[in-house]
């Protein structure tokens, strides 16, 4: 196979661009393209070095698979659960918070694949009342044509008496009319329902001057995860993740994790691919280098 067909088989399979390839190399657009054609006048030999470079690092990089961060059943994880099932069960309204980056979208979202009845809505600023009515419908299969009022009367016909409880995560950035029409499906359709957020949630459930009060009393039980999450439990984490860890680098990559499982997730990450790409076992050198390119990029 030619240098160019393993080119265009390359980006026939990645869907890579050819200004992609011109990016990669250092060269422009116009001059890539002729390359390609087999009508470049210039120094081909160099471009085919370039090239040749480029194929090679974009295979290395398909060979290297990313990380599989296990979901862990921590004892900590286990009580968020049994709270989950609680508020599922008994078809409730639930408070779930703590600050970002303890794990709460990973337990949410490991719940949802195990209940495959419970609907998660995975929320963003954009979510104004329109766009969660029309996602809860697609969810569920339920018309999301018509007014906003014919959305919801069919997304109340389909969930009225099913059992089925809503998730949602980061609720912080709901809307009061969003948190107002959740409330009011959940009580109206007897299913359950979690809010899940950072604590700025709990405010804006009670309002700055408790205007809200009513919205905040529906709500039945609360889980506050710790500020930290404990040092054994990041450990177990990170043992099930890379096992083939010495207990001497368990423990400082604990230490740097500081009690966040985002952070220990971003070392765990890092720390694999670094690993791949080099061919090398972890060490604490490469811990350090990492460490100082988290800090670099505010992680």
């Amino acid at each position: 196979m030619t240098l160019q067909e393993q080119l265009e088989k390359l980006m026939s399979e990645t869907g890579t661009q050819q200004s992609d390839v011109a990016k990669g190399i250092g060269q422009s657009d116009a001059l890539v393209s002729q390359w390609r054609k087999g009508v470049y006048k210039g120094n081909n030999a160099k471009v085919d070095e370039a090239i040749a470079n480029f194929i090679h690092r974009e295979q290395k990089k398909r060979e290297i698979k990313d990380l599989e961060i296990v979901f862990c059943r921590t004892e900590t994880a286990k009580r968020v659960w049994a709270f989950l099932e609680m508020v599922h069960q008994s078809r409730g309204q639930g408070l779930f918070v703590g600050r970002a980056g303890m794990g709460k979208t990973t337990i949410q979202r490991e719940y949802a694949r195990h209940h495959p009845d419970v609907i998660l809505l995975e929320v963003s600023p954009t979510y104004t009342p329109a766009v969660i009515l029309k996602t809860i419908a697609k969810k569920i299969g339920a018309s999301h044509s018509g007014s906003l009022n014919d959305i919801y009367e069919a997304i109340l016909a389909k969930l009225t008496g099913s059992g089925r409880m809503i998730l949602a995560d980061e609720a912080e950035n709901l809307s009061t009319r969003s948190l107002e029409i959740l409330r009011r499906l959940r009580d109206q359709a007897k299913i359950g329902l979690l809010l899940a957020g950072t604590m700025r949630l709990k405010t804006n459930l009670i309002g700055r001057h408790g205007e809200l009060e009513q919205l905040f009393s529906r709500v039945g039980c609360t889980f506050i995860l710790p500020e930290h999450t404990a040092d054994d439990e990041l450990a177990q984490i990170l043992r099930i993740t890379l096992p083939s860890l010495s207990m001497q680098l368990n423990q400082k990559i604990v230490k740097s994790a500081n009690g966040s499982l985002r952070r220990l997730e971003n070392l765990m990450y890092y720390l694999d691919r670094a690993s791949k790409q080099s061919e090398t076992a972890i060490n604490e050198e490469m811990l350090q280098v990492i460490e100082k390119w988290l800090l670099a990029h505010g992680a």
